[in-house]
């Protein structure tokens, strides 16, 4: 098992023997679980066919087996949720054009997602009409993020900021406190900095200003 973001030798112990020269292919369970790296197809001389095949050409069994051996996969990043696991197996097919090919489907390397920090956070407006009455909390627009990985959730909090004090956060939505005066010509814009911190604790800081 390994992590998303790293690589895996899946066929460092394959033993491939025969007394003909073989063609060999490698295909992946879904394509879209990820790639045999391009240092490792250049090494071992595997090429991609497309669709999570990948083809050698004929060759003796013992450079057959050496460059099977090569093959690095890469796993794709974030195809499950953060802490989730996915499950790529390879099939081998051995084939020396003389008699039915050999097949073997055991191989398998299995990938944990790593919970990534968000990247981004959004507001969906950021203006205030003047003189807008705030005798109770005033919604300025709802906070969302922007994350690399799949079904992450989101708590929001203000950390920074000129005008911090006059705003809080309301679940996903960013408000004026009760009893702020929105007067244009004392004050036309405030600045405030808002943290997105997901599941796992990681955090994103995104300054942003209110216009009145």
């Amino acid at each position: 098992s390994i992590n998303d973001t790293a690589t895996a030798t899946p066929f460092s112990t394959v033993t491939i023997t025969d007394t003909d020269n073989v063609t060999v292919s490698v295909t992946l369970d879904a394509a879209a679980k990820g790639v045999f790296t391009p240092t490792s197809l250049t090494d071992s001389g595997f090429t991609s066919a497309g669709g999570g095949v990948y083809n050698l050409a004929s060759t003796t069994a013992a450079l057959a087996q050496a460059a099977i051996r090569q093959l690095v996969f890469n796993p794709t990043d974030n195809r499950v949720a953060a802490a989730s696991t996915e499950a790529t197996t390879f099939t081998i097919s051995v084939n020396d054009g003389v008699n039915t090919a050999v097949t073997n489907s055991t191989t398998t390397v299995t990938a944990t997602s790593v919970n990534d920090a968000p990247t981004n956070v959004a507001l969906s407006a950021s203006t205030v009409a003047e003189n807008t009455s705030t005798a109770s909390a005033l919604t300025v627009g709802a906070l969302s993020s922007t994350d690399p990985d799949t079904g992450s959730t989101f708590t929001y909090s203000i950390v920074g900021g000129t005008d911090q004090a006059s705003f809080q956060v309301n679940g996903a939505n960013l408000q004026l406190k009760a009893g702020s005066t929105l007067d244009y010509e004392a004050q036309g814009s405030y600045a405030v900095t808002v943290r997105s911190t997901d599941q796992g604790g990681l955090t994103y800081d995104k300054a942003l200003t209110i216009n009145l």
